[in-house]
């Protein structure tokens, strides 16, 4: 097992695809309970998910680069463009059909332009070089080239199907997964053993997109897009949010707090505070909520207040400072 998919799962030989008596090396593994669900089983309480990431990087320089570049990603709400790309080498295209079904639902008039681009007559070249605004690059080669020429937005994502690309960070055998990152990216994925070519043990953007696109942080997504995660090392800043799930403004004196994390047929208590130290307290009930089928939308006028959290007995939902 890689260590991210060991510290998230706990060691089990179940998710591994080299088995002791079969002389089959491609086998496949089990399936991630985590694999296309709700985020929300992350925190069940009989069995929660600590979902894992390496943030990888030669020097201290580095690994603060790509922190501040999940945080940069923070709330942008980009626009940019996904390449899904289809190549010479057969054998790691398996994600083809993966690709090219995705760019044909995405809609054409949505902020992350889908592309399948049918690089096979590239041999050693490719198609993706000097682009920009770049948040979604997957392809299937053993070495990817011109991935320096390209400029990526932060919180890009981008990953490439082969056998070995999460095998250290060095520059021996197969192109690493951290090249990418190397050159901008936030956030990939590789094999640290020989994982054969299941599409379902790499990333699939028919999840990986929409997901992030509304609202999972970077982990959260790319995790729920691996179908059969246990040889795959997941690498990059987790807590990237390009897309946030909550968004607060200001109109006046009125917080304006727009979320799809709360559901429209519950009961929910909006308390508030000026320190820390402080007692929380009801917020005087002339607020409004106005539901959607995709979002709530809550006004608290007269907003003076330094924090408040929105609340369901049990559970705890969030905390939100006045800037």
């Amino acid at each position: 097992m890689s260590i991210t998919s060991a510290f998230a799962l706990g060691f089990d030989k179940k998710y591994c695809g080299q088995k002791p008596n079969n002389k089959n090396t491609c086998n496949p593994t089990a399936i991630s309970p985590y694999h296309n669900n709700q985020t929300d089983i992350l925190w069940q309480k009989d069995n929660p998910l600590r979902l894992s990431m390496m943030l990888s990087a030669e020097t201290f320089q580095q690994a603060k680069a790509l922190i501040e570049r999940g945080i940069a990603a923070d709330n942008t709400y980009p626009k940019g463009h996904a390449y899904l790309v289809r190549t010479h080498d057969h054998a790691r295209s398996t994600r083809t059909h993966i690709f090219k079904r995705f760019a044909e639902l995405w809609p054409q008039d949505h902020p992350v332009e889908a592309h399948f681009i049918d690089d096979r007559h590239q041999k050693i070249e490719t198609s993706i070089k000097h682009k920009k605004d770049i948040l979604f690059y997957h392809t299937g080669l053993k070495h990817v080239p011109s991935i320096e020429t390209n400029t990526y937005l932060p919180g890009a994502i981008a990953d490439h199907l082969t056998s070995g690309a999460g095998i250290g960070i060095g520059h021996d055998g197969q192109m690493k997964a951290f090249r990418w990152l190397e050159k901008g990216v936030t956030g990939s994925y590789g094999a640290v053993i020989e994982p054969c070519n299941f599409p379902e043990k790499f990333p699939n953007p028919q999840i990986l997109i929409p997901s992030y696109v509304m609202g999972d942080s970077l982990i959260e997504a790319y995790w729920k897009s691996v179908q059969q995660p246990g040889e795959g090392l997941f690498v990059g800043e987790p807590l990237a949010r390009p897309w946030s799930k909550t968004l607060t403004a200001y109109q006046g004196q009125t917080l304006i707090i727009r979320t799809n994390e709360l559901e429209a047929n519950n009961n929910y208590l909006i308390e508030q505070r000026n320190q820390l130290t402080e007692p929380w307290r009801e917020t005087p009930d002339d607020i409004t909520v106005k539901a959607t089928k995709s979002h709530l939308t809550i006004a608290i006028p007269y907003a003076k207040a330094k924090y408040y959290r929105i609340t369901k007995k049990p559970f705890f939902f969030g905390i939100m400072e006045r800037p």
